[in-house]
């Protein structure tokens, strides 16, 4: 793969190619980042999960 990550208030995403196959691939998580006790958090374990079945 080859592309660009962002990474924003409101999501991750991954957009670039399979260069394996030629094809365009566009993977976007939204990672819910969030403030508990004052603290920053985000749905780490929600993301991860998503980013093991994308991978499958």
């Amino acid at each position: 793969m080859k592309g660009f990550l962002e990474l924003n208030e409101r999501n991750m995403t991954f957009t670039g190619k399979d260069v394996k196959v030629d094809k365009d691939f566009n993977l976007e998580i939204f990672v819910n980042f969030h403030r508990k006790y004052g603290m920053r958090n985000s749905d780490n374990k929600e993301v991860y999960e998503k980013l093991e079945k994308s991978l499958e």
